[in-house]
């Protein structure tokens, strides 16, 4: 429940079950406050306090301006150091809802997060062996982006660059079903567009934990609000029952990620949502109680994936000193590339030394590139010629001077994108080496295959090269294990449903030349899908386009295979799978319209980048062509 009450602790005692409790404090960012909270009274009725930690409740914000990050992560620190009974501790509430702002300001994902690791560190240095969660963020919102958008940009900076830690002890998620019929608890609705991939419901608790990526699989979640996004009825209606129940029905899929607890909101009378004055929610959740429901323990952190032998490799290069790139990780994200020039030393080269990602609500229904050209004093250029490139063309036009206000300062060029990522591409025209970009397009991190309005900004400088980049000495090949010959076929029984690089204009909304890859049906839903060599699951994961997938890397046969809209996968990253190993179960995950399994072959240059002399872009090839290569016919 959402409020610590010894009231609603009296029907979990009386029960002889027990619970989580939900509790809300505002401890200001004073770093001399010292002062904490006394949570023991709890354990005498088998509940467990999760406290949650904002900078107010008044409409000051539920964390501090960026300024003040600091002070406010000594403050959580003191307030959970003299605490007692409590060792669970979510730092913040729905940083992408507008009424949590401070002074209005909207919280960035990237701010929530900075924030937030300051706090956990800050807790951790003080040797407790506490649990420290980010914030839920407010499902259905677009406040501040796309809800969905913000929670995956969160999670993936939150595990980004972090060695041997998943960036969280656990995770929290609010979910609210529309209107208090009990069957709306499995509703499938969608929203409407350009959301309507998402559920519009209760449901939306799959979405968020489809986008948790893969080092946070193993994590607990805690759903700490759930209610009928309208006043409780006083009625014993079932809602609560079917609640639980489908928590309960997540819980035993063996494949999903743990759910620890759902709290009802709210038991206090402070809002419309007040049920210990509703008899009828309290006999309904009575009988949940009675059900028995048991959380299972979470399920284990994967390991990261083991690495192969690596190929033998010379000393690497001296760097060199030319300018430090500002580089944005969301455009990582994003599968922005960059291909650093070699220049000799005292040669003129161009390096791209800023880059910067703008979301839908940064973008501010912006479509473009905007591209910055700087002389070696850091003076705006004109003239440079400037290439704007795609996958069958380009366009190069010369620098200039020129203003957008919204941008913050002069740039020199800026370029339209009409086609999702990844499909644009820059790079400076003036016979000079380069640096060279690519991966640009339309589209958010969560909806990578929606033309949602997104930007992008880079910077260009005029450098002279200072010392050489030595160049790689050759190398004799390793010598390979003998390679399978024949490939296990992934779905016997199955017939081509659609053959690769078929309707061009059904794909080019979404940046392909064409279908890019090989589709298979015809089998029952949940037929196994089998590995086709002996490999590593590099990655298992959810896509908006692809659905639930299992990458393969198959380094002995020089590529990776995607096994794509899969009902759910059967293996985590960094599993070693044999041939004829099942990889998962044929589903209709993502985009797609009926079950059916897509293949995708991408061929792999010896240090693991994909190779561009294959048929598509990115090293894509028909996975009828790769599997040729070692005698199966598919």
């Amino acid at each position: 429940m959402h409020d610590a009450s010894a009231d609603w602790a009296s029907l979990i005692r009386d029960a002889g079950m027990s619970g989580w409790a939900v509790h809300s404090e505002s401890i200001g960012a004073d770093p001399g406050d010292r002062s904490g909270g006394n949570y023991t009274w709890l354990a005498a009725y088998g509940v467990t306090p999760i406290v949650r930690l904002n900078y107010s409740h008044h409409g000051e914000g539920t964390i501090p301006l960026p300024d003040r990050y600091d002070a406010f992560a000594v403050r959580c620190a003191n307030f959970v150091t003299a605490s007692s009974g409590c060792t669970h501790w979510i730092i913040g509430n729905e940083p992408n809802l507008a009424g949590e702002r401070c002074q209005g300001v909207p919280i960035t994902a990237r701010q929530y997060v900075d924030c937030y690791k300051r706090c956990r560190n800050m807790i951790k240095q003080r040797g407790l062996q506490h649990l420290v969660y980010p914030a839920a963020v407010a499902p259905y919102n677009v406040d501040t982006g796309w809800c969905m958008d913000y929670w995956h940009e969160m999670l993936s900076l939150l595990a980004l660059n972090q060695s041997g830690d998943a960036g969280a002890d656990g995770l929290t998620i609010h979910t609210y079903s529309r209107g208090a019929n009990p069957e709306s608890i499995y509703s499938e609705d969608k929203m409407d567009y350009p959301y309507d991939q998402w559920r519009n419901g209760f449901r939306a608790y799959k979405d968020f934990l489809g986008l948790v990526p893969a080092s946070m699989r193993g994590l607990p979640v805690y759903i700490t609000e759930t209610d009928q996004n309208v006043r409780w009825k006083d009625a014993n209606s079932g809602w609560v029952r079917n609640a639980y129940q489908e928590i309960d029905a997540w819980n035993h899929a063996a494949s999903n990620q743990k759910i620890s607890c759902l709290c009802l909101y709210r038991w206090e009378n402070h809002d419309q949502w007040v049920i210990s004055t509703k008899n009828g929610v309290i006999d309904d959740f009575k009988a949940a109680v009675r059900r028995g429901y048991q959380a299972p323990a979470p399920s284990p952190i994967p390991e990261p994936p083991q690495p192969w032998p690596p190929d033998p490799q010379p000393e690497p290069p001296m760097p060199t000193p030319e300018p430090d790139i500002e580089w944005d990780p969301r455009l990582s994200l994003r599968g922005c590339e960059l291909t650093v020039a070699e220049a000799a030393a005292g040669q003129t080269v161009w390096r791209c030394v800023s880059g910067e990602w703008f979301n839908q609500e940064q973008a501010q229904n912006r479509i473009n590139t905007f591209v910055t050209v700087l002389d070696e004093n850091e003076q705006l250029l004109t003239g440079v010629p400037i290439t704007w490139y795609w996958q069958s063309g380009e366009d190069t036009q010369p620098s200039e001077v020129k203003h957008d206000p919204w941008l913050g300062h002069p740039y020199s060029k800026d370029f339209g994108m009409y086609n999702v990522a990844p499909s644009y591409g820059i790079r400076i025209a003036d016979g000079n080496p380069t640096d060279v970009l690519w991966g640009m397009g339309l589209g958010s991190i969560a909806q990578p295959d929606y033309k949602i309005h997104t930007s992008y900004a880079f910077v260009f400088q005029r450098v002279r090269a200072e010392r050489p980049v030595p160049p790689i000495p050759p190398i004799e090949p390793p010598i390979k294990p003998p390679v399978e010959r024949e490939l296990v076929h992934p779905l016997p029984g199955a017939v081509i449903t659609q053959n690769f690089y078929e309707e061009s204009d059904a794909y080019e909304q979404y940046g392909f030349r064409a279908h890019n890859g090989t589709d298979l049906g015809g089998r029952p839903l949940r037929t196994p899908v089998r590995s086709m060599a002996s490999g590593i699951v590099a990655f298992a994961d959810f896509d908006a386009g692809y659905g639930h997938y299992v990458r393969m890397d198959y380094r002995d046969l020089d590529a990776y295979v995607m096994y794509c809209h899969l009902d759910e996968p059967g293996a985590t990253a960094g599993t070693r799978l044999q041939a004829g190993d099942m990889v998962g179960l044929l589903g209709s995950s993502g985009n797609s319209t009926g079950a059916h399994l897509h293949l995708e072959a991408r061929l792999q240059n010896k240090d693991g980048t994909y190779r561009e002399d294959t048929p598509m872009s990115k090293g894509r090839i028909d996975i009828r062509t790769w599997a040729a290569m070692y005698g199966l016919k598919i």
